[in-house]
């Protein structure tokens, strides 16, 4: 890819509520993720070859979705990963989804690949030491938790806790 490419969280179809952590079953969803490119984090612009929104509710087939949002990229080899918030309409909590690109403008919806009993959103992914981890959001339990990828991409288990006693927001190290 010439240029960087930033995602971000566009506006969809809907009633415009911007309480995101919300699923209410009648409001259909106000976010979706697009592919923004550009010469510095600056200036960012459209690009005519991207058709954004790139994700949407409708991409998701496992489970019932009213919005994506909260998208974090990460390349492993030739392929990009994205994994990002899938509002579960049934459930009404966030659950994680993945996506696939090579090229990182068309993606693909795989599936979700971590849901709990509480909300998770901004699956904060990294690599060390040749392992996965991610620290998604799960400001209900007052703590901040790593999970490790058991294999990368497709499977992620729980393997501690880093921060306990506040409710913590999209924490990244």
């Amino acid at each position: 890819v010439g240029a960087p490419a930033r995602m971000i969280k566009t506006r969809g179809e809907g009633d415009g509520n911007p309480d995101r952590r919300s699923a209410s079953k009648n409001t259909e969803a106000c976010w979706s993720i697009g592919i923004r490119v550009g010469s510095s984090p600056y200036g960012f612009d459209c690009w005519d070859m991207v058709c954004n929104p790139v994700l949407t509710q409708r991409d998701v087939s496992d489970v019932p979705a009213a919005f994506v949002a909260d998208p974090f990229m990460i390349r492993q080899q030739n392929l990009w990963h994205m994994f990002f918030e899938v509002m579960n309409r049934r459930t009404g909590k966030g659950e994680i989804g993945w996506a696939t690109s090579a090229d990182g403008f068309e993606w693909k919806y795989q599936r979700i690949v971590l849901a709990e009993p509480f909300h998770l959103s901004y699956p904060y992914v990294f690599e060390w030491q040749n392992e996965y981890y991610m620290i998604p959001e799960s400001h209900k339990t007052a703590e901040i938790r790593l999970y490790k990828a058991a294999p990368f991409p497709m499977e992620w288990a729980y393997a501690s806790t880093l921060l306990t006693g506040s409710r913590f927001t999209d924490s990244s190290v």
